[in-house]
């Protein structure tokens, strides 16, 4: 028997405000209810919700992490709504810089297994901003470059 692994770890660079906000928000009710919003298939109305990944508040900043089944899309859903925040602060007059909230986050993950089965290793990137997520899934640039080794062939 083999166990499978999502895992990813980022740390973000946000103003102390924000970092106390976030160290509020998530995980909090509204929170887990804004993931089930963006993505209602993953949970029944009825289930209970749980935060999909590890979050810590560290000096300067929070880190986003899993180290078994995180939930990487989640994660980026969360790292947008913190980039959010830190700008809706911003705006406000309560954070005097904008560097952070204008930021774009990079979010690797790793998909692993504890035996060596083929097909069981891949992974990919998420690029976040407070405006945009983008996923890029190690089988996108895989379909893409192939396609152009064979025509080189």
């Amino acid at each position: 028997m083999a166990n499978n692994y999502l895992e990813f770890s980022v740390f973000i660079e946000i103003s102390d405000v924000t970092a106390k906000w976030a160290k509020k928000f998530v995980g909090s009710p509204e929170h887990l209810e804004m993931l089930r919003a963006q993505e209602p298939d993953l949970y029944d109305e009825d289930e209970e919700l749980y935060l999909p990944f590890e979050f810590d508040c560290i000096d300067g900043g929070i880190w986003i992490y899993d180290e078994e089944s995180g939930d990487a899309e989640f994660a980026a859903i969360t790292i947008q709504r913190i980039l959010q925040k830190e700008y809706q602060f911003f705006e406000e007059n309560l954070v005097e810089d904008p560097t952070y909230a204008n930021s774009i986050v990079t979010l690797s993950w790793a998909a692993t297994c504890s035996k060596p089965r083929p097909d069981n290793f891949f992974g990919g990137i998420i690029l976040i901003s407070r405006k945009e997520i983008r996923f890029q899934p190690y089988a996108a640039w895989i379909k893409t470059n192939s396609a152009e080794m064979i025509e080189q062939l």
